[in-house]
């Protein structure tokens, strides 16, 4: 699904995925309201967040899904040509899991519930 925010001053592409359609919903509303410019592509897997990739300037991805990790976009991503900066979010907090993935190559790793005075200015800089 595409949401388009109208833009303003910040004119970028966010994938944001995560299996919970209702936390991708509160996600795109809080993206909405505080990254104007922003279009914002949800999937609720890898699998549909795959094709999206070479769209996306930045990638936000859950890491514990039911059919493929986060972790496997996060690979993905860095196969293509540009590579968009991945951050990841979960709702475990094991300082262990983050540094694996930054050792991955995740720009940032957030604990869920996300705090919106770490999201958005983490995107507005990625």
């Amino acid at each position: 699904m595409t949401y388009t925010i109208m833009a303003h001053n910040l004119t970028r592409t966010l994938l944001v995925v995560d299996d919970d359609s209702a936390t991708l919903a509160a996600l795109v509303g809080l993206f909405e309201f505080h990254l104007p410019g922003v279009t914002v592509l949800t999937a609720i897997s890898v699998i549909e967040a795959e094709p999206l990739l070479s769209r996306a300037d930045i990638i936000l991805c859950d890491i514990t899904m039911p059919e493929q990790p986060g972790s496997a976009l996060l690979a993905a991503a860095q196969r293509l040509t540009r590579i968009p900066p991945v951050m990841m979010m979960t709702g475990f907090d094991d300082p262990a899991v983050f540094d694996a993935l930054r050792r991955l190559g995740a720009v940032a790793v957030f604990a869920k519930p996300l705090l919106r005075d770490s999201i958005i200015p983490a995107i507005r800089c990625a």
